[in-house]
């Protein structure tokens, strides 16, 4: 069997609790793979948006590292915050972790989009950021992601780039990328379902734009 893309493996890889509790650094871990894939999308164009998911992630990871035993999961270290009453503070995780969670849906939804076949990826990358990021958005970053978008590669130049050396596993067939891609996709939602639906419960999403 042919080898995973280093790309869409991670997710796969997080061993949920019972209770739905996610483990802080197999997802943070999960999330840092992602980052290369923003550089087959477009790596000047998309730079804001890789320096946003790698900033919550360290945000993250270092409040996690400095309270060593204090928490196993992500729900624990959002917990701590509500029993705090400091979920709206600055540099809060429960926001880090909300935008995170964000762009991984945009990430998602791109590719969900493309398993769909549409050829022109600008549209696919325009559907996604609509489904997923557009509403937190104000008319200034809607602009930047706007210009963003236009410079997603095409979907032959898209593949070819995700099956080289760089970024996975080279010379893997289109057929075999598109089978990791659609398990991918469904590893991500099964983590980011249960990220959605705490928020909900618990009243922490908002339509705050920046």
């Amino acid at each position: 069997m042919a080898q995973q893309s280093m790309i869409f493996k991670r997710f796969s890889e997080i061993q949920v609790d019972v209770d739905g509790g996610i483990p802080v650094l197999p997802f943070l871990d999960a999330c840092s793979a992602i980052l290369p894939f923003f550089d087959v999308l477009g790596t000047t164009a998309f730079a804001p948006m890789k320096s946003d998911i790698s900033g919550n992630i360290q945000k993250i990871r270092a409040k996690f590292l400095s309270s060593e035993g204090v928490y196993r999961t992500l729900q624990d270290m959002v917990q701590k915050e509500i029993l705090n009453k400091s979920t709206q503070a600055k540099n809060s995780i429960t926001e880090a972790l909300l935008w995170l969670k964000r762009a991984v849906g945009f990430h998602r939804e791109f590719l969900r989009e493309f398993l769909t076949g549409e050829e022109d990826l600008v549209k696919v990358s325009k559907k996604a950021y609509e489904l997923t990021l557009k509403t937190y958005h104000g008319w200034m970053v809607q602009g930047i992601f706007s210009l963003a978008m236009k410079a997603v590669p095409h979907r032959d130049n898209f593949i070819k780039r995700l099956t080289s050396a760089e970024y996975g596993t080279p010379n893997v067939k289109e057929e075999q990328l598109l089978s990791d891609v659609k398990s991918y996709v469904e590893d991500i939602t099964r983590i980011t379902d249960i990220l959605q639906t705490y928020y909900l419960e618990k009243n922490l999403d908002n339509d705050t734009k920046v």
